[in-house]
């Protein structure tokens, strides 16, 4: 993600965007054995070097796909952070608006139920959101985890 992200930062660094596309093909062997595990990073690797291509109806869709991948098998950190580089795409491509940010909002309601309440806090800081003000219960894969608000 970090050799992907500064390609894009970068304007499309070769040495960088050849090292994610071998990493995106380690995590497409992998996804064959263990879907559940590496199938949302595959899909949020290739939405990222799609964007670093310039190819941004397809990085939408991938990170799209990755967001549902990571929540069917419940990797709620994982959906957070797919939300947030969501977000940014859709902030670097369309400028800020409400899509993007009901992308941070998400990130950061499941950075918070993942116990990431510092990340969650960044983003609110960076973007000026609102806390929301309820608890929310979301269904993840198979297992149900709960937002509670402080």
């Amino acid at each position: 993600l970090v050799a992907l992200h500064l390609a894009k930062v970068n304007d499309s660094n070769d040495a960088r965007l050849k090292c994610g596309r071998e990493m995106i093909e380690k995590l497409e062997k992998w996804s064959n054995n263990a879907m559940h595990v590496f199938g949302n990073k595959s899909l949020l690797l290739q939405a990222e070097y799609s964007a670093s291509l310039g190819e941004h109806s397809k990085a939408q869709l991938l990170y799209q796909s990755s967001i549902k991948a990571a929540k069917d098998h419940g990797n709620i950190h994982e959906l957070a952070l797919a939300h947030e580089l969501l977000g940014n795409h859709l902030c670097a491509t369309n400028g800020r608006g409400l899509d993007s940010d009901e992308c941070f909002r998400k990130a950061c309601m499941y950075y918070e139920q993942w116990g990431a309440k510092v990340l969650s806090e960044r983003l609110m800081h960076k973007y000026n959101l609102k806390r929301p003000g309820t608890s929310k219960e979301i269904q993840l894969g198979s297992s149900k985890h709960q937002r509670h608000e402080s």
